[in-house]
């Protein structure tokens, strides 16, 4: 699939589930994106944590700023996050901080994805409808579990929402 883009948009944000199949299908396919995005403009990539697919779209930007050293990684950190001790500056260009009192609950990862679209052009999502994350319990007193809602999916409809540029890799690579 070829994709094309206005140079104006500098800002792309990559958001998926936490667990995915990566495939070579899906690493060739994301490693076309990202070389296009760079052609056409884009600086600065933008990231959260804790997904398969944050990973490897990191992972794959990473390999490309061996070529184009202009581009920067730019880490979103939520306010359950502590990687004071972990040397961001190895791995990131830049961090956001989105911690703050009002947002210091265990769902700022919420958050921090809204602040990470807000800050982006183009976000690119690897999102299935068909996700169900893990059943869990409130607490770890609870006896009972609940259906959590994805994050993943919460952020696209946010990015929807907020009418940015939504390429979603999840539909073009589901395999259920």
């Amino acid at each position: 699939m070829e994709y094309y883009f206005v140079c104006k948009y500098i800002n792309v944000c990559f958001i998926g589930h936490r667990k995915i199949e990566v495939t070579k299908k899906l690493t060739n396919e994301l490693t076309a994106l990202i070389c296009t995005l760079i052609r056409d403009g884009v600086c600065n990539f933008n990231f959260g944590s804790h997904s398969q697919f944050d990973d490897l779209c990191y992972q794959l930007v990473s390999d490309q700023r061996k070529q184009y050293p202009q581009i920067k990684r730019i880490h979103y950190c939520a306010a359950y996050e502590n990687y004071s001790n972990v040397g961001l500056n190895d791995l990131y260009e830049q961090e956001i901080d989105c911690k703050s009192a009002i947002n210091a609950s265990k769902n700022s990862y919420l958050i921090r994805n809204q602040v990470m679209i807000d800050n982006s052009d183009i976000c690119v999502f690897y999102y299935s409808e068909n996700y169900q994350p893990p059943q869990r319990k409130s607490s770890k007193y609870d006896l009972i579990t609940h259906q959590s809602k994805s994050g993943t999916a919460i952020a696209y409809h946010y990015a929807k929402n907020k009418n940015k540029i939504i390429i979603n890799i999840g539909e073009q690579n589901e395999t259920n």
